[in-house]
């Protein structure tokens, strides 16, 4: 068997040495990679949440006008059948009167 000439050798150690700077490399940016598309997912996520929020605030709050306006009619309705008096709140007008200097 024939020895390696000594040039092989040292080109066989420096390319190794520079495959495994460059595989750490890439698995730094890999890392780093990896770390970047988590936060983007974690902020799509919370973007997600927040218009589903958003949705479900915008529900609630038409719920309510609808219930609102429901209450409104319900009201018109009431006073539509039995209409206020003037004896009702003739009470009323006597005490809430400023008083007489």
């Amino acid at each position: 068997m024939e020895a390696e000439p000594i040039r092989t050798i040292l080109f066989d150690a420096e390319t190794r040495r520079r495959r495994d700077c460059a595989e750490e490399r890439t698995g730094k940016q890999s890392q780093k990679l990896e770390s970047a598309e988590e936060a983007e997912n974690r902020e799509k996520a919370g973007a997600e949440e927040s218009w589903r929020q958003v949705g479900a605030a915008t529900v609630r709050e038409h719920l309510k006008r609808l219930r609102d306006l429901d209450l409104e009619a319900q009201d018109r309705r009431g006073y539509l059948a039995h209409p206020q008096r003037d004896e009702e709140f003739r009470v009323w007008e006597d005490a809430a009167a400023w008083p007489e200097l």
